[in-house]
């Protein structure tokens, strides 16, 4: 069946639920897995307590192909993902290579598609203009826009 014929047969209330992200897979398993059986989830965040063969049971067992998301703004290194930990954006803004920062991405890219991974939170666009901050400014590519 084509993705179209598929989402044509979804229940509304199916419909409704690929338009929610669950996060953290562990936290309440067993209701978690019923719902993305049910095509009621359409997609998850995977957190740091997840695994790869946690990713790919939930998408097995979910009706419709489901987003699976993580963060990576230091790469794809998440407790259980095992992926390559690369230094923060602040770093790559100090190199100031565009060149640097496209490999960044697609090595990250790379490990993600091999996790199951097909949605990703990071790198995150913000700017360190807030000194103060210093949450923001390991996660910026600069001061500037």
């Amino acid at each position: 069946m084509d993705l179209n014929s598929l989402l044509s047969s979804l229940s509304l209330k199916q419909k409704i639920g690929q338009m929610f992200m669950a996060r953290d897979l562990k936290f309440f398993p067993d209701e978690t897995m019923k719902m993305i059986e049910q095509g009621l989830i359409g997609g998850m965040h995977g957190r740091d307590n997840d695994t790869a063969e946690d990713i790919r049971a939930a998408q097995a067992l979910s009706p419709v192909p489901m987003f699976m998301a993580t963060d990576m703004e230091s790469g794809f290194c998440g407790n259980n993902f095992g992926g390559t930990h690369f230094a923060f954006q602040m770093d790559l803004g100090a190199f100031n290579c565009k060149n640097t920062a496209y490999k960044f991405a697609e090595a990250g890219a790379r490990e993600a598609r091999a996790f199951g991974v097909n949605f990703v939170f990071g790198p995150v666009v913000d700017i360190a203009n807030e000194p103060a901050s210093p949450f923001i400014n390991i996660r910026s590519l600069g001061s500037d826009s």
